[in-house]
């Protein structure tokens, strides 16, 4: 992620950011092997790759990381999803909450002048703490009443949860839908 993080500061976008280290890996595998053209072609054909799987073997490509699996929930009265704001549905203790917040970070000063919602389904206060402690300023850790019954047609019981309202529409998805290509939606709306 460190090389992605670099991109990412230099503004390109989230699948750009994501794709070009991998890119970057291959064109190392092939800079060399113009220059020494006495190499056999099998021995050249295993070098090219060569980076390319190495950085791969650090740092994965899993399932939903190019991914923008969206699904549309239309709004009802007393929502607790505020227009134009990424809100996060999470549970206490959950790691995959946890985690989420440094990309949270990271969409939020890309975004300085939006804040994001990081609601815990919890009565408990304490539960809060956790997450408080490694949020950004930019997320807002609050509590959400586990009573709430768009709580469960949102979620689906998988956490944490990521939601967009536009115009009365919520854009959701799962965390392993939320992928660089949902971070660039995001973003896009934002604007």
């Amino acid at each position: 992620m460190p090389m992605e993080n670099l991109f990412l500061d230099l503004g390109l976008s989230w699948t750009l950011a994501k794709a070009t280290p991998y890119c970057l890996a291959i064109l190392i595998g092939i800079a060399p092997l113009i220059f020494l053209k006495r190499i056999k072609r099998i021995i050249r054909l295993v070098f090219i790759p060569l980076p390319f799987f190495i950085y791969f073997a650090f740092f994965p490509i899993y399932q939903g990381d190019f991914t923008n699996n969206l699904r549309s929930v239309q709004n009802s009265e007393g929502s607790f999803i505020e227009e134009g704001k990424l809100t996060v549905l999470t549970i206490p203790g959950c790691p995959y909450c946890y985690e989420c917040l440094d990309d949270l970070a990271i969409l939020g000063a890309r975004n300085p002048e939006h804040r994001i919602s990081f609601l815990v389904v919890t009565t408990d206060d304490s539960n809060l703490d956790w997450y408080r402690s490694k949020a950004s300023k930019q997320v807002e850790v609050k509590k959400i009443d586990p009573n709430d019954p768009l709580i469960n047609k949102i979620t689906r019981g998988s956490y944490p949860t990521f939601l967009f309202k536009k115009n009365n529409q919520i854009t959701v998805w799962s965390n392993s839908g939320f992928g660089v290509r949902a971070k660039d939606w995001i973003e896009e709306q934002m604007q």
